[in-house]
C-alpha cells in the first residue's frame, strides 16, 4: 500500500524512497557478497603479478578514480545554481587524492626499491619522494578550503533534499566500508585476518575488494547527480 501523503514516511523510505530500490538493495548485497567469495576463492590460483603495484588491478583502480574526479567536474561546471556547483567541487579533490594515494602519490612511477618474487615490487613515498613531507599539510589545506566552501555556500540545505528524494549513498557507502574492511583484513589491520591464503593471495583479495569499494563510490555519486538533476529539472520546470 502506498504511504500517505499527509502522514510521515517511514524510516526506510527516506534512504530508499522507492519500492524499486529494495530490489537494487538485495541485488548489490547479493552480487557483492558473492564476488569478493569468488575472489577468495580464486585468488590462490591466479598469476601473483596481477595483485602488484602497478599490476592491472591497480591500475583499473586508478582509472576508475580519475574517471569519478572527471565526472564530477563536468557536473561542476554543468551545474547552474552555486550550491551545488560548489557540491561537485567539493566532491572532485577526493576522487584524485584517492588515485594519487593509490600511486603511493608518484613513488609507483619511479624505480622500485626492491622486487618481490611473490608480492612483486616494493615502492616506498616516504624513502623515494622528496616532497613526501608536504602531502599531509596540502591535504589538510585542500580540506579547510573545502569545509570553508561548503559553510560558504551553505550545501547543507541540500541534505534534507538529498535525504527525502533517496539521493544520500548509504547503502553505497556502507559496501565501500565493508570492502574496505575486507582489503584491510587482507594485510592484517584492525586485529583482522583472512584465513587460508598466503601472501600473493592475500594481496590478489586486497587489490580486488578495493576495487570493488572504488566502484560503489562511483555509485554513490551517480546516485546524487541522478537525484540533483531531476530536482534541477523540476525546478525549471515550474519556473
Amino acid at each position: 500500500m502506498p504511504a500517505s501523503k499527509t502522514g510521515p514516511a517511514a524510516p526506510a523510505a527516506w534512504i530508499f524512497p522507492h519500492r524499486q530500490n529494495w530490489r537494487s538493495v538485495t541485488v548489490l548485497i547479493t552480487a557483492t557478497t558473492i564476488f569478493l567469495l569468488v575472489a577468495y576463492a580464486l585468488a590462490p590460483s591466479l598469476p601473483p603479478r596481477i595483485g602488484w603495484e602497478n599490476g592491472p588491478i591497480e591500475n583499473l583502480q586508478v582509472a576508475l578514480l580519475l574517471v569519478g574526479g572527471v565526472l564530477a567536474l563536468r557536473e561542476a561546471y554543468r551545474a547552474e545554481q552555486p550550491v551545488r556547483r560548489c557540491v561537485w567541487w567539493i566532491v572532485a579533490p577526493f576522487w584524485f587524492a584517492l588515485a594519487l594515494r593509490e600511486l603511493s602519490w608518484g613513488a609507483t612511477m619511479m624505480v622500485p626499491l626492491s622486487v618481490d618474487s611473490v608480492t612483486g615490487p616494493v615502492f616506498s613515498s616516504s624513502q623515494q619522494l622528496l616532497y613526501k613531507w608536504a602531502v599531509a599539510p596540502v591535504l589538510g589545506f585542500l580540506l579547510a578550503v573545502m569545509a570553508v566552501a561548503a559553510v560558504r555556500w551553505r550545501i547543507d540545505r541540500l541534505l534534507p533534499l538529498l535525504w527525502r528524494q533517496g539521493g544520500l549513498p548509504w547503502l553505497e557507502l556502507g559496501l565501500f566500508g565493508i570492502c574496505m574492511m575486507v582489503s584491510a583484513a587482507t594485510e592484517g589491520h584492525m586485529g583482522l585476518h583472512v584465513p587460508g591464503l598466503d601472501a600473493g593471495a592475500s594481496q590478489i583479495l586486497e587489490e580486488f575488494a578495493e576495487l570493488v569499494a572504488y566502484f560503489f563510490l562511483l555509485l554513490g555519486q551517480w546516485r546524487m547527480r541522478r537525484v540533483l538533476g531531476r530536482c534541477a529539472g523540476s525546478a525549471q520546470g515550474r519556473a
